[in-house]
């Protein structure tokens, strides 16, 4: 059975619905999906959050992630990636995530889900 790898990083908890909704999708076409949450104590939500971790953005800041990448895409048929959109760029925990994990383009199917506000997304 093909496998479907979908990881995802969130604060306000909409893109782990997104990648639910991946997921069922894949699993509705017997694909075996597995999702991995991306997690960094230095992104933590708060009444700021959005402005704190959009001026980090950036200024270039570096997170640290809580646990390197728990699946290796390698292992996996599609790898799909989703993450919000901080200060017009990729959220850096994702990206720190993607320097982190190994892959194998000759294999693996790549996707993204990216959640924006309500300005902004079309740069």
């Amino acid at each position: 059975m093909p496998r479907a790898l979908i990881v995802y990083y969130t604060l306000s908890g909409n893109s782990k619905q997104v990648a639910d909704l991946v997921a069922a999708e894949f699993q509705k076409n017997n694909i075996e999906a597995i999702i991995e949450e991306i997690k960094s104590s230095d992104a933590k939500p708060s009444t700021f959050a959005m402005m704190k971790h959009g001026f980090l953005t950036m200024t270039g800041s570096k997170y640290k992630l809580d646990n390197p990448p728990v699946n290796d895409p390698r292992q996996f048929e599609y790898v799909v990636f989703g993450a919000p959109v901080w200060a017009w760029r990729v959220c850096p925990v994702l990206d720190v995530w993607l320097n982190a994990a190994q892959y194998d383009p000759a294999k693996t199917n790549f996707g993204a889900f990216i959640q924006c506000g309500k300005n902004g997304f079309e740069k």
